[in-house]
């Protein structure tokens, strides 16, 4: 598969994971966990989704140093997915304000140098939109970058999104 078609194919299944989660904030499931974060707005439930964000990365970038498994790989990647797109959408960023996927093709394309550092979560509660996008975009850049380096299509990491979701009985109608 060539990189026009992989991204057009991330494209679609990243974009359909983030219209999910927007579905999520815009109806309140009380049996949805992620439903539930939509709404709870207060600055403590930001702190402790900046801080999952970088957990998340760290596991992954651990995972892919220790040569765990390529399922390891996926579900480390696909956290940090997960709270990347959370955190944007709770802060009111749009899909194609920050089109997602193609931050992550292009870090997988770049792949991982030595001296690449993990980037940490860093979110300035007084210039929240801003500082969410910022953040989201190094760290779904660096997403890219393991991902490649661990040989993980990002492809991948938003179809386990996408089927975990598929796994819940009222969101059915949403495939």
């Amino acid at each position: 598969m060539d990189y026009s078609e992989e991204l057009a194919r991330a494209k679609e299944e990243f974009e359909r994971s983030w219209t999910i989660y927007e579905f999520l904030r815009d109806n309140l499931l009380e049996e949805d966990p992620t439903s539930e974060l939509f709404h709870t707005a207060n600055k403590q439930t930001d702190r402790d989704i900046r801080d999952k964000i970088s957990e998340k990365t760290i596991a992954l970038r651990n995972s892919v140093i220790n040569g765990e498994d390529m399922e390891r790989t996926i579900e480390e990647g696909s956290g940090v997915w997960y709270w990347t797109a959370l955190s944007c959408i709770r802060n009111g960023i749009r899909y194609d304000e920050l089109n997602p996927h193609k931050i992550i093709m292009e870090g997988y394309q770049k792949g991982m140098s030595d001296v690449v550092e993990t980037p940490l979560a860093y979110i300035d509660l007084n210039s929240l939109k801003e500082s969410v996008a910022r953040s989201a975009k190094r760290m779904l850049d660096y997403l890219g970058m393991v991902l490649s380096e661990a040989e993980v299509s990002p492809v991948e990491i938003a179809q386990y999104n996408l089927q975990k979701m598929r796994q819940k009985p009222y969101l059915h109608h949403l495939f």
